[in-house]
């Protein structure tokens, strides 16, 4: 768990140089499909708060269901924080992954390989697993796509 950790972190603090650099005057420019800089940044918070949610319910041993409609999620992560400045936004997602990445630190080494949703064989590694990828393979690319076409 401990290398997955680093590994999150590391895509967090890529991921932070990235958008520092992308200007400042096209961060809420719909130039992501549907969505902007600024709603890819409430899209990745709405989730590490959500991940939150779960690995501590998970800690505190309540079931989970792992059936949450992703689109829905992520739509509504964005209209949560539409009328948010950037600064906001931006401050929350690097409240929350900090506050992820030490909950995630903070599983005892007995629930490492036990399933944190009761209806699929999820642990807490294959989760955060996901986060990483998502940041890495997803986000992160996407964001230097669109920037080095600007």
């Amino acid at each position: 768990m401990h290398e997955l950790i680093k590994q999150f972190d590391d895509g967090v603090k890529a991921f932070s140089e990235l958008i520092k650099t992308f200007p400042v005057s096209r961060r809420e420019e719909k130039l992501f499909d549907k969505w902007s800089l600024k709603d890819i940044l409430a899209h990745l918070s709405g989730w590490a708060i959500y991940q939150q949610q779960v690995i501590n319910m998970f800690l505190h041993g309540h079931p989970i269901e792992s059936s949450i409609d992703v689109q829905a999620q992520n739509c509504q992560a964005v209209v949560d924080r539409e009328k948010e400045s950037w600064e906001e936004i931006l401050e929350e997602w690097q409240k929350s992954v900090i506050a992820l990445s030490s909950l995630y630190g903070s599983i005892p080494p007995q629930l490492l390989g036990k399933s944190v949703f009761v209806d699929k064989k999820t642990t807490p590694s294959q989760l955060l697993l996901i986060e990483v990828r998502h940041l890495k393979n997803t986000h992160g690319p996407q964001v230097t796509k669109v920037f080095e076409s600007l």
